[in-house]
């Protein structure tokens, strides 16, 4: 308005530091129509050849979503500084365009403009993004080569980069040789521990923040949050908790759906209802997270019940609380069920992933409705393994072997025991036993596999020979396990052994 007045009142045109910060103004208000008409005026007046207006235009562009149009600003610049070259580079990074801010940090180079920290942070975060790992490794060649000054920000961005990429151990050194760190140096390394599922590491190093007399932020209690729950460490999220109610976290809204999932995770429902209830708003994230708690349990009335709530509450519901509650509904053969919930992924025109696909053509193998399996199975978008073990083809399973062993990923140890279980799944044990000899490390699904596969076919002992193959590796056997050794045993009258190899 301001701006508008001094245009009608007097007879210069505003110069360049007037259009800039007007500008920043419209980027800060995200006000597109008043930004582009002021673009129109700076064309008019000859001011897009000023350094100062281009580069804000740029940034103007960039952070409304227009990127293409701050390109076009962008070359059209005759004179670029380090800060011009900064903003693109940001704002293809922001845009998810990582490939094509990695293109200009190259061109870049090829000027006399010396890339800053700013420059260095957006390439590394787009090298982030694309998982990147040479990339990255040449611009911290880079860095270290030119002595740029490795400030707080460029590590932790390096730190973000490498835990990213699988390097955490890389990531690590490089927190442990910062000179000065920050919280956010902190969290990115607790983050990056969590990411990689190295569990007990965030929980110590959480810790070790609180010991020394940082305050973690509501990023750092969600992460380590995260951790407890795959740990199942009940007591340790408690004290989370009660960290996060003295330093007044509580009502952020990620930790305390991290709470929640956390309690979920621990199987301490009453807990984790405990907050839920107290949540004042309450968005898919908290529903999904008790619904899961309450499957995990095969509580089917509370799920639904939650479920319901979710939807008397206008909150459209996600995959995950899909594949859930069809996880649930497989569990305990609830065919109705598994079919109303089939009928609401076709409503909300959610697509079938690998999850939900398989759990459905579970309970439909199960229910020995194979005709609708099959359906589903060719609905699905993508088709791996397991969705084929529940089907119970081998054809289907052959056909991902082979294109597995073309693509060089037939090594993967979650991979090869994904095939023992799906050709075992498939009642072709001379398949399972090649798969599983040819395995360097196998799991206790594995194990299960076998001694499941020799019980079906009435060799039991092959399937005790399994188990005592499993103790003597030193894999501790679960529940699956004892009842696959049992009912090998009982199907030829070895009650007796069964027992006593237990």
């Amino acid at each position: 308005m301001i701006f508008s007045e001094f245009h009608r009142s007097s007879d210069e045109n505003p110069n360049e530091f007037i259009l800039a910060s007007v500008l920043r103004s419209c980027t800060q208000l995200a006000g597109i129509e008043k930004g582009t008409q002021l673009h129109s005026f700076v064309v008019k007046t000859g001011c897009d050849q000023d350094l100062y207006v281009g580069t804000s235009l740029i940034d103007f562009y960039s952070k409304t979503g227009d990127i293409e149009e701050a390109r076009q600003v962008f070359d059209d610049l005759s004179v670029k500084s380090a800060v011009t070259w900064t903003t693109i580079i940001a704002g293809y990074a922001k845009s998810g365009r990582s490939e094509t801010s990695l293109q200009l940090f190259y061109q870049m180079g090829e000027t006399d403009i010396v890339p800053d920290r700013y420059v260095l942070s957006s390439v590394l975060s787009a090298c982030s993004m694309l998982e990147f790992l040479g990339g990255g490794k040449q611009i911290h060649a880079y860095v270290l080569r030119r002595g740029t000054e490795m400030d707080v920000s460029v590590s932790n961005v390096l730190i973000d980069f490498y835990v990213k990429c699988g390097r955490v151990k890389t990531g690590r050194k490089l927190f442990d040789q910062m000179e000065f760190k920050n919280v956010i140096s902190w969290t990115t390394m607790i983050a990056g521990y969590m990411q990689n599922s190295f569990d007990w590491e965030a929980m110590k190093l959480f810790a070790d923040m609180s010991r020394l007399g940082w305050k973690p932020d509501g990023f750092a209690c969600t992460s380590v949050l995260t951790s407890c729950g795959s740990l199942e460490a009940l007591e340790q999220g408690r004290q989370v908790h009660a960290y996060a109610i003295k330093a007044n976290r509580e009502s952020d809204e990620f930790v305390k759906n991290g709470l929640i999932d956390m309690y979920s995770k621990c199987d301490s429902l009453i807990d984790a209802r405990k907050t839920f209830d107290v949540t004042a708003n309450h968005n898919v994230i908290s529903y999904n997270a008790m619904i899961e708690g309450y499957s995990r349990q095969q509580k089917l009335y509370e799920a639904l019940d939650i479920f319901r709530e979710m939807r008397v509450n206008l909150l459209p519901p996600s995959l995950l609380t899909f594949v859930s509650l069809l996880g649930l509904s497989a569990s305990i053969f609830t065919l109705d069920l598994s079919k109303q919930i089939h009928s609401l992924v076709i409503k909300f025109g959610v697509s079938l992933d690998i999850f939900a696909g398989s759990s459905l053509i579970d309970v439909y193998s199960k229910c020995s409705f194979v005709k609708d399996a099959r359906l589903v199975f060719e609905e699905m978008n993508d088709k791996d393994i397991v969705a084929a073990s529940n089907l119970a083809s081998l054809p289907h399973g052959q056909q991902f072997h082979n294109q597995l062993i073309k693509t060089g990923q037939d090594f993967d140890p979650f991979v090869t025991n994904a095939l023992v279980d799906m050709y075992a799944k498939c009642g072709s044990i001379e398949g399972a036993r090649k798969m599983f000899s040819s395995t360097i490390w196998r799991d206790v699904v594995c194990w299960n596999s076998m001694i499941s596969t020799y019980a079906q076919h009435g060799e039991a002992e092959e399937a005790l020979k399994m188990f005592e193959g499993m103790i003597n590796e030193g894999i501790k056997p679960n529940y699956v396990t004892f009842v696959g050794v049992l009912s090998a045993c009982g199907h030829v009258g070895l009650v007796e052994d069964g027992v006593q190899s237990l």
